[in-house]
């Protein structure tokens, strides 16, 4: 009788440890081994991987976390992506941009020239900037140079210096002063911008 009841024990035993191994197996060692292939195949750059565990809870909000870590990992290559392509665009423009500036700056510095020499340069601290120089011929006898330096630097000071450098060659030549030169450009500067700054301001208020 007691060798009866231990060979039922031992069977019990062994069925119930069998049992609990293949429950553990389902609910634990099955979902550990999914989680764990979703992760090498996230670390590998596989971003549009899924994982569906209802499970026990703890694994589900697991499996919950990795799906949202994943969609996060590639919404944020994507907006990478684009801010770089947005980079290499500007960089690209304003790359142009410095070849127009650098193009509307005088080159010829009259070598054939016995009474003068004359030499300029410019080095923007950024791709374009508001430092800029002109030199010409008024008339046979008399020679205008300036040197500049709009205050700020980047796109809105290469645009004041563009347009300051136009305004001061088509005034050269209606025999001003210098000083009477500088005051009328000063006063059609403060004119557009007083202009441009209404302009904004009415667009801005629509």
């Amino acid at each position: 009788h007691m060798a009866l009841m231990l060979i039922m024990l031992f069977l019990a035993s062994v069925l119930i440890a069998n049992s609990l191994y293949i429950v553990l197996k389902k609910n634990i060692n099955k979902p550990i081994e999914e989680l764990t292939s979703v992760a090498k195949k996230i670390g590998q750059g596989d971003f549009d991987i899924g994982i569906n565990l209802s499970k026990p809870q703890e694994f589900a909000d697991l499996a919950n976390t990795f799906n949202k870590m994943a969609s996060d990992i590639k919404n944020y290559i994507k907006h990478i992506n684009t801010v770089v392509k947005e980079k290499e665009r500007m960089e690209s423009e304003l790359s142009i941009a410095r070849t127009i500036q650098y193009s509307a700056l005088p080159h010829t510095f009259y070598p054939t020239m016995k009474e003068f020499e004359i030499f300029a340069t410019m080095d923007s601290a950024k791709e374009v900037g508001g430092d800029f120089y002109d030199f010409f011929f008024i008339n046979p006898k008399q020679f205008m140079f300036l040197v500049a330096d709009v205050s700020g630097k980047g796109i809105p000071a290469a645009l004041f210096m563009m347009t300051t450098k136009t305004l001061i060659k088509n005034l050269a030549n209606e025999n001003y002063s210098p000083d009477e030169l500088i005051n009328k450009i000063n006063e059609l500067m403060l004119l557009r911008n007083i202009t441009i700054n209404y302009q904004f301001s009415c667009t801005t208020r629509k």
